[in-house]
């Protein structure tokens, strides 16, 4: 095995030693290794700066990402609608996605997941939307088994052209909201 993959030292040896109690060189290192292994899981944060409106209803659209937060492992792909993961392990994505509707007729939005461009069975979310210039987020939480390489899309579709997925500017209490916030955490390599 690599000298940096956490083993438990033998029962024999102790895990103080000395006179003033110093844990043993093969604990330390034991311990070192394991924190190492666990701060290397992959991570990101991704946004959707920018706004989104379907051409045409009842279509398939790929949302895309154009900001990254913070990442590790885990980064923004071409084109940037895919979020790709260098590690093979399992891993969470939690995504909400602002929606905004330019009158009161009722739509529906359906928001879902792709894996490697083939859409991913019962992820999808639907919400209906009939508040003319009001906010509606949609959360979507799922978790994936992916190999390095592999890489999640977000796709959407709706009922009706009416319909963004918004970002809003330039509000006067608090910071600019996001058209999507993406978080994804490797829960186990």
């Amino acid at each position: 095995m690599a000298d940096d993959t956490p083993q438990i030292p033998a029962s024999r040896v102790p895990l103080l030693e000395g006179e003033r109690d110093i844990m043993s060189r093969e604990w330390y290192r034991y311990f070192n290794n394991l924190q190492g292994a666990a701060l290397s899981a992959g991570y990101g944060v991704f946004t959707k700066t920018t706004d989104a409106t379907p051409v045409a209803a009842d279509t398939e659209y790929l949302l895309t990402f154009d900001n990254t937060q913070v990442a590790n492992g885990i980064s923004i792909g071409t084109p940037a609608s895919r979020i790709v993961v260098s590690v093979s392990g399992l891993y969470q994505f939690s995504a909400t996605v602002q929606l905004t509707s330019g009158s009161s007729n009722a739509k529906t939005v359906a928001v879902w997941f792709k894996l490697n461009g083939t859409a991913v069975a019962n992820t999808s979310r639907l919400v209906t939307v009939n508040i003319n210039g009001g906010h509606i987020p949609l959360p979507l939480v799922e978790t994936f088994s992916l190999q390095a390489g592999d890489y999640i899309e977000m796709a959407y579709a709706s009922d009706d052209t009416d319909i963004t997925v918004e970002t809003v500017n330039g509000l006067t209490v608090g910071p600019d909201a996001p058209a999507i916030v993406l978080t994804v955490q490797q829960a186990q390599q």
